[in-house]
Order: C-alpha cells, then structure tokens, then sequence
C-alpha cells in the first residue's frame, strides 16, 4: 500500500474515478485505463459502460445532477455484471462475487427500489440524496422493509 499525501480530496470508489475523469490531464478520451479480467469480471465492460453512460448523458436536454449521473453509471454497470453473470460460460463465475454480490445487487436493481437504494448509498456523499431520505420517510421505510423482510412482505 502507497500512502500519498496530496491537496486533492481522494476519490472513494472506481464509478467516483470515472466520473471525474474529465477533469484530470493524464486521461484523455480515447485512453483506455489497463483493466484485466478481475474473478472472472471483464473489467473492460465495466469501464465502457462507464464511457458510454456519461457520454449519453452528454446529449441530454436537460441539466444533470450529480446524484443522476451517479445512478445512470451505477445503472449501466449493473446492466453490464447482471449480463455477464448469465453468459454461458461461468466456469470462471465462481466466489463470492458471483455467488452473492452480483445476485444481491441485481436483484435490488430489478427491483421497484433501485433508485431508494441509490439514494441509500449515496446519502453520505450527496447532501441531496440526504434531504431527500429525510423528506421521503415513507418511501425509505418502504425500502427498509423491503430490504429486511424480502419481497415476501
């Protein structure tokens, strides 16, 4: 582990990475990060369904907050994992990854609560995922009991 200290405040995550990516200089569109096949992930997927997330946003109408553009590129790379969980070939799809994460996630992304769980996820980092978890209590109970009990509710 590399421990550097700089000004910038660190991104938490990959998406968070990939979001930003516009704004740092040694990342130029066309540059493609070194991904490899991680657990049977082919990371590369991940990455251009990042690229393609932000980019049809960029042809939106309409103005974008970064809580949308946080549940668009979750969404895409959710659609990427579900899809590659159900190839055909899964002798590499073994673990805990793909045993447990990836249904779990996908699962909540099939589900009628995929944007209560971003607001979940996000509330930490986007103070309007925040506001809007205090002003939907209904809505967020909902989901916790979605969440605790399963759709047997």
């Amino acid at each position: 582990m590399r421990i550097k200290i700089t000004e910038e405040p660190l991104e938490r995550s990959f998406i968070q990475q990939q979001l930003i990516r516009k704004t740092t200089k040694s990342s130029s569109h066309g540059e493609i990060p070194p991904l490899s096949i991680e657990e049977g992930l082919n990371r590369n997927f991940v990455y251009h369904a990042i690229i393609t997330a932000l980019d049809s946003l960029k042809n939106t109408p309409e103005e974008e907050s970064e809580f949308t553009l946080f549940k668009t590129v979750n969404k895409e790379i959710m659609q990427v994992i579900d899809k590659e969980s159900k190839r055909d070939n899964n002798s590499s799809k073994e673990g805990v990854l793909w045993t447990f994460y990836i249904p779990f996630f996908s699962h909540i992304f099939q589900s009628d609560y995929y944007d209560t769980f971003c607001r979940y996820i996000s509330v930490s980092y986007y103070h309007d995922s925040y506001e809007w978890w205090q002003q939907n209590t209904d809505i967020a109970q909902n989901f916790i009991t979605w969440f605790e009990k399963g759709d047997n509710i």
